[in-house]
């Protein structure tokens, strides 16, 4: 519903990953503010609103290292965003790559499977968590190119205007 606006919300991703792990990395992308968490422990954040300012819109996304958070049995990505936008969404765009140790490559990202709530509650960004309320988060087509990161590289996203 395009007319709804939720200035912040709560998104969530149960998945699994290979016992043995060579690297996992993952870029957030935020407008406003996103702060993301592994398994229940905090990662890391973004705070930047989107300007015509390189030195501010670079601010909007980052790569972090989540290897040493995950398990080899079921893990979660939890990520809460806000926007302080007049008439703004929290929203967020997240993109990783879990790389085992035979070069096999795991792609995580936002889509319709990730889990979203207006509110979250104590335990929220644990796996075992239960969010069974929550509905399946929409996508929206953003309205620039944002160009794929290179996460072996350390390249975030840049995006074009």
């Amino acid at each position: 519903d395009d007319t709804l606006f939720v200035p912040k919300a709560y998104f969530r991703k149960v998945f699994n990953v290979p016992k043995q792990l060579s690297s996992a990395k993952l870029q957030l992308l935020g407008d406003t503010w996103a702060k993301v968490y592994v398994n229940g422990k905090f990662v890391g954040e973004v705070m930047a609103r989107r300007s015509l300012s390189l030195l501010v819109e670079n601010q909007r996304a980052k790569i972090f290292d989540i290897a040493p958070f995950l398990r080899d049995s079921a893990n979660v990505i939890a990520v809460q965003a806000q926007s302080f936008e007049k008439n703004g969404n929290g929203g967020v765009n997240v993109y990783g790559e879990i790389v085992s140790a035979d070069g096999t490559i795991q792609t995580i990202l936002t889509d319709g499977t990730w889990k979203v709530s207006e509110t979250g509650t104590d335990g929220w960004t644990e796996v075992m968590y239960n969010d069974a309320t929550w509905v399946q988060a929409s996508v929206k087509k953003y309205p620039f190119p944002v160009v794929q990161p290179n996460l072996a590289t350390g390249r975030t996203s840049w995006f074009e205007r």
